[in-house]
């Protein structure tokens, strides 16, 4: 496939500002593909924490660190850490030369301990929402900025905090802000004795930076609806996008399987799905030894999880194995190569609400792999009603490992229904999110709000 030719002048110059810019996370890796038609010299990042590799080949960083962030009292008394404020080298982050992280004092044991037994405290009685950072910008940022020359302030606010400090930059700066929202902020807040009112507080900073936006921007269509109803203001819907050529030579022709069914999982296992692919093993562990099939469940995400609760729970299964993440291009070489995909939400209230109008980075890039998806989450999320409504994965939506175990049988034994799955799933992908297709409805978004401020002014 042919990629459009770039031409600098004909793309603004964007600012990004964000939490923390990983590409190991879903969100860095859309938007590493959104932008993927941007000339490297027009688009600039900057974010508390920067982790890249080298298929990514933006070379503007900037860190957000000590210089930036500001405690207040009596907080900033007793916290002694130094955090790196800057720009950073591209070379130097993709070989970790160069180290980015705090530097806290150290402590003995004992001290540790009790400051994380009165921290746990003054979360749960909510206290920690009243002495919590604030951002401001610092020279050394405010000249940065200036050197590069940006068109658009393109922001995520994810949390209270840095929306409010993305409104102060677009205060500062008199550019077009341009909003993108991914999941459903609004249940952020850690539940305490002053939950409502910080979700009041959140809800007004999120309605003022909705409102300064020039462009808002949302992961789904059903988001753009709903948030169009919140604030009256239209979204635009923008999830990650695919890249068929990475799959001209890794795309499933055949759906028979012979000896081993293996399924796959990839991403972060957090509170939204660690309860669901527990119920997973489980009904792999029942058809495996009820059955007397051998089904594999390969969990790829980041080693850490073996340290936790569900990690070592998920270790007891015989035929789970979990995977450190492996590199993006890599794991699209892979998807093919198996016989399910899981998309997995748990089933309990706080996942649900918020989730239930984002859209797993993953979805568009297992679509055009043509290997069929399982999807096991509660129909009140969009893309489990999404799936039902155009077919292109087989949707399980209901919390009961028995009836979740029969439905596997039923993928693994009619070969016919995976591969009707999968096929509409491919044109699917390819109609709707094809990545050169999507780059250019962004760009020319962005460009008709830079077009119209310069005629404005």
């Amino acid at each position: 496939m042919e990629k459009n030719k770039i031409n600098s002048n004909d793309f603004p110059r964007v600012l990004l500002v964000i939490r923390t810019f990983s590409i190991k996370s879903g969100l860095g890796i859309t938007i590493n593909n959104l932008f993927g038609q941007w000339p490297i010299d027009n688009f600039a990042i900057s974010a508390s924490k920067i982790r890249i590799d080298k298929n990514v080949k933006w070379e503007k960083f900037y860190q957000i660190g000590s210089q930036e962030e500001k405690y207040p009292f009596p907080v900033k008394l007793f916290n002694k850490s130094k955090k790196y404020s800057g720009v950073i080298d591209r070379s130097e982050l993709i070989n970790n030369e160069i180290n980015t992280s705090s530097n806290p004092v150290s402590k003995n044991s004992i001290i540790k301990t009790f400051s994380k037994k009165i921290k746990s405290k003054i979360k749960y009685i909510g206290f920690h929402l009243f002495f919590s950072k604030s951002y401001v910008i610092s020279n050394s940022y405010f000249n940065w900025i200036k050197e590069f020359k940006p068109d658009i302030l393109y922001v995520y606010p994810l949390d209270y905090e840095t929306a409010k400090y993305m409104l102060v930059i677009s205060e500062r700066l008199k550019i077009p802000m341009v909003v993108h929202i991914m999941d459903e902020y609004r249940k952020r807040t850690i539940p305490n004795l002053f939950y409502y009112y910080f979700e009041r507080e959140n809800e007004l900073i999120f309605k003022k930076i909705v409102n300064q936006a020039k462009l808002n921007l949302s992961i789904s269509d059903e988001m753009s609806d709903i948030f169009f109803e919140r604030f009256g203001k239209k979204f635009h819907a923008f999830h990650n996008p695919v890249d068929l050529d990475l799959f001209e030579n890794h795309t499933k022709l055949n759906w028979e399987f012979s000896g081993v069914f293996r399924i796959l999982h990839a991403g972060n296992i957090n509170l939204c799905r660690d309860k669901s692919i527990y119920n997973i093993c489980k009904a792999i562990d029942l058809i495996n030894s009820e059955q007397g099939y051998k089904v594999i469940l390969d969990i790829f995400t980041p080693l850490e999880i073996r340290n936790t609760y569900w990690g070592g729970v998920y270790s007891k299964f015989n035929n789970v194995i979990i995977h450190g993440p492996i590199p993006h291009v890599e794991m699209i070489n892979k998807l093919s190569s198996y016989d399910l995909l899981l998309l997995v939400v748990n089933f309990n209230e706080w996942p649900i609400n918020y989730v239930k109008y984002s859209y797993s980075t993953s979805t568009s890039e297992y679509m055009a792999s043509g290997t069929p998806i399982l999807i096991y989450a509660s129909p009140e999320v969009c893309f489990v009603k999404d799936a039902q409504k155009g077919q292109w994965a087989y949707v399980v939506s209901e919390e009961d490992v028995d009836n979740l175990k029969d439905h596997i049988l039923k993928l693994i034994n009619d070969s016919n229904l995976r591969e009707r799955i999968a096929r509409k799933a491919m044109n699917i992908a390819k109609d709707k999110d094809e990545i050169n297709k999507v780059q250019s409805d962004l760009k020319n978004l962005f460009m008709s709000i830079v077009e119209h401020d310069n005629t404005n002014n």
